[in-house]
């Protein structure tokens, strides 16, 4: 492997780097098959072994192992990303997150197994596996189901407007909120106002 600049420590470790630079690769064939790499920090048993793409971070046990040109992703886990090959700017932590993944781009995948809606979807954030059956946010409490979208009017979320266009908030009661922001931000300025010499 290329000695410039690169720290490979483990049986064959950018094994096969010719002239990749900036490259950190730890454990048993981790950064085997890059050749032309930068910037790479791979961690773990094969952790980022086919990656040819730069500016990687594979912690885990075959982490980004399948991942060939993509560049610029980051996987915390046994098999985070593995499959992920020319996807670009993902993020999977967790225990095989995001390992269905294998061109999609900007996508984040958390938690044990949470898996994209496809191999190929771009710009998603995936929040647990199927088995997941709530989601909380300590300090704030919503009952939002699929589809609703919520406000969150300085106290509280709130249902600002349900799935389908029934139930929540009216329009006038999201306008009055949106005005009441605009009465404190007036406010406010008229104090900053009024201490300008």
């Amino acid at each position: 492997f290329a000695p410039g600049e690169n720290t490979a420590v483990g049986y064959r470790s950018l094994y096969g780097q010719l002239c990749g630079s900036y490259n950190t690769a730890i454990g048993y064939e981790a950064g085997k098959c890059g050749t032309y790499t930068y910037g790479n920090t791979l961690l773990g048993y094969q952790a980022g072994f086919s990656v040819t793409g730069s500016n990687g971070t594979a912690l885990g046990q075959c982490s980004l192992y399948n991942t060939t040109t993509g560049c610029q992703n980051v996987a915390v886990g046994h098999s985070a990303l593995k499959n992920n090959t020319i996807g670009i700017r993902n993020i999977g932590i967790g225990y095989a997150a995001g390992c269905t993944l294998t061109t999609g781009g900007n996508n984040i995948v958390i938690g044990f197994a949470a898996q994209p809606s496809s191999a190929t979807v771009c710009n998603e954030i995936t929040l647990g596996d199927a088995n997941i059956t709530s989601f909380r946010i300590p300090g704030l409490q919503s009952g939002a189901t699929t589809g609703d979208v919520m406000c969150y009017d300085g106290t509280s979320l709130v249902l600002a407007a349900a799935s389908g266009g029934g139930g929540g908030l009216d329009s006038a009661a999201v306008t009055s909120l949106i005005d009441s922001d605009y009465v404190r931000l007036r406010q406010v300025g008229a104090l900053i106002d009024s201490d300008v010499p």
